[in-house]
């Protein structure tokens, strides 16, 4: 009914898009401009949502599309990879003697970190790897969100891990890009999600899901 009443007054109807800090960060809003073109009747409205959040709200129809983990969807959900989320750990120049290359391990032994903090299976993954090579993470600087880790990297004074779609935000001739093995033998399938119901519930929502099946590729 909603619907109905926003196209007799031709105004934009609403749709949400829910996902994590880094998949709105780095994912949607780069690529708003050709959703824009691509749907210039539709008013979009971005949610930044734990997984758990996600899953519950696609459930009860309270959330239209999001982008999520493959591994945390369940039935009635359907969802459409996108891509596999990787990392990288992105180092300043600065922190580096001239022409230096140094391992991963010697990295995060000795350049100033900026990671994310908390009990979230990235960072899990990343003490144990740590733990289990023997060694002392040189971690300076604990954020809540990949996105803060990010900004402090930018200052210059800190190296950190990030998923590879934030490359865009570090200029290649100010820093360099190590690949991180262990985060990457089984990367994350990156899928867009959305309840079979709200395709039968409102009209538009078909166009708007092809629209970012296209839009949202992960490269």
């Amino acid at each position: 009914m909603q619907d109905f009443q926003l196209r007799a007054g031709r105004r934009p109807l609403s749709f949400s898009i829910g996902g994590g800090d880094s998949l709105v960060q780095w994912l949607i809003l780069p690529r708003l401009v050709a959703l824009q073109k691509q749907l210039p009747r539709i008013h979009l409205r971005l949610q930044n949502l734990r997984t758990v959040e996600i899953v519950s709200q696609l459930q009860e129809l309270s959330l239209d599309f999001a982008l999520v983990r493959r591994e945390a969807l369940s039935v009635p959900l359907a969802s459409v990879p996108l891509g596999r989320m990787e990392y990288a750990l992105f180092c300043p120049r600065r922190l580096l003697k001239a022409n230096d290359r140094p391992t991963l391990c010697q990295l995060v032994s000795k350049i100033p970190l900026a990671m994310q903090c908390g009990d979230g299976a990235f960072i899990r993954q990343f003490r144990n790897w740590a733990e289990e090579s023997r060694l002392d993470l040189s971690i300076r600087l604990e954020c809540d969100s990949f996105p803060q880790a990010c900004r402090a990297a930018c200052s210059g004074e800190f190296a950190t891990v990030l998923p590879t779609i934030a490359r865009g935000d570090f200029p290649q001739d100010e820093f360099l890009e190590f690949d991180v093995p262990f985060l990457n033998r089984k990367p994350r399938q990156i899928c867009l999600a959305w309840n079979p119901r709200t395709l039968r519930l409102r009209s538009e929502a078909v166009e708007i899901l092809e629209v970012l099946k296209r839009a949202l590729k992960l490269e």
